[in-house]
């Protein structure tokens, strides 16, 4: 996962049947660089300024690169 990477949130699905897409636009890490969460914006919103944090801990069961 690096900043600029697309990703998917697989469980709130959108009308056309797909995930909904999103930016990676920072990652948080720790003092020794694992990483604790992503913050992304959604691709398709007229506003990108909506961000989400994503913890680590939900990382495989909800999202997908």
């Amino acid at each position: 996962m690096e900043v600029g990477d697309i990703v998917r949130n697989v469980e709130g699905k959108d009308v056309g049947g797909e995930g909904k897409a999103y930016r990676i636009v920072e990652k948080e890490t720790s003092s020794v660089g694992k990483i604790n969460a992503v913050v992304v914006e959604p691709l398709d919103e007229e506003d990108e300024r909506e961000r989400i944090t994503i913890p680590q801990s939900e990382w495989g069961d909800t999202w997908t690169a």
